[in-house]
């Protein structure tokens, strides 16, 4: 399958918002390899625990898959914990969020146990169990008034090691000198 989102959860490779093997495109579509054989063949295969899920539609695209001991898979407008249990599932996926989504697959970020991103309406912090907002209303108020809201997805987030910082950038409302 070719994905425009890629990421590792445990020992499988996970691709989302993808063009299946039947050449058909699912957006909200995650589909895994073969335990420890992400150059398998990608199809259902109960022995090999390779599969797929589609998650809801209506939340929109996946934009963002970050592992760990469990794997955290973004769409649009919900946030999902993809957590291992076996066969014959492979993987249970529980609802984090349906309040805040990631609409920006860039602007991700993790350190640690702690994914940073932004929402429709400022940034936020997720440790797979809860979401809580990182920026003051203040704060996100000014972004999203800064921000050219049709280049909203092109925000990209970054580590910056030795002033241990996020910083993000964007497309700005006011012209590309502001």
């Amino acid at each position: 399958p070719k994905a425009a989102v890629v990421g590792r959860v445990q020992d499988f490779l996970v691709m989302g918002d993808l063009t299946d093997i039947d050449a058909s495109t699912r957006p909200y579509r995650l589909r895994w390899s073969a335990l420890n054989n992400p150059s398998g063949t990608w199809v259902t295969d109960r022995g090999e625990l390779s599969d797929f899920r589609d998650l809801d539609p209506k939340y929109g695209r996946i934009t963002g898959i970050v592992g760990g001991r469990f794997g955290i898979v973004f769409q649009e407008r919900a946030i999902w914990r993809m957590v291992f249990v076996g066969s014959p599932l492979v993987f249970n996926f529980e609802q984090v969020s349906i309040d805040r989504g990631c609409p920006a697959p860039d602007s991700v970020v993790t350190i640690g146990f702690s994914t940073y991103f932004l929402s429709q309406d400022g940034f936020y912090v997720t440790d797979g169990s809860s979401v809580e907002a990182i920026s003051t209303r203040r704060s996100s108020e000014w972004f999203i008034r800064e921000a050219d809201q049709s280049q909203y997805d092109r925000t990209q987030g970054a580590l910056h090691w030795p002033k241990q910082a996020i910083v993000w950038s964007f497309i700005s409302a006011l012209g590309p000198d502001r």
